[in-house]
């Protein structure tokens, strides 16, 4: 269903994009010259904002995903440290192993 919804949006941008060149000349031809420069203006900056916005939603979609990442790959290294050294107290639980050092100080 999401695959032929956004088939059916791109049909759409790119029948828009191919349709408003041809609007443009129309009203170059019917004599509206200063209005299809306005409305050129206004294409060209709504590109422009769009194409400022898509970036900087790239950069941080990238920043999220690369972090994400960095703390994946810390977490596995934490793991791997902790399972490669040895326990100070070989077949002990970690209650005993306070309960010995207790004695010790006493």
């Amino acid at each position: 269903m999401r695959k032929s919804h956004n088939h059916i949006i791109v049909k759409i941008v790119q029948f828009g994009l191919q349709i408003i060149p041809v609007g443009l000349v129309i009203l170059v031809a019917l004599g509206y010259y200063y209005t299809a420069l306005n409305l050129i203006q206004h294409l060209i900056n709504s590109y422009i904002a769009w194409c400022v916005w898509w970036l900087i939603r790239q950069v941080i979609y990238r920043g999220i995903t690369v972090s994400s990442r960095r703390l994946a790959h810390r977490r596995l290294e934490e793991k791997n440290v902790i399972r490669k050294r040895p326990s100070i107290n070989e077949g002990s639980t970690s209650d005993e192993l306070v309960l010995n050092e207790k004695k010790k100080k006493v």
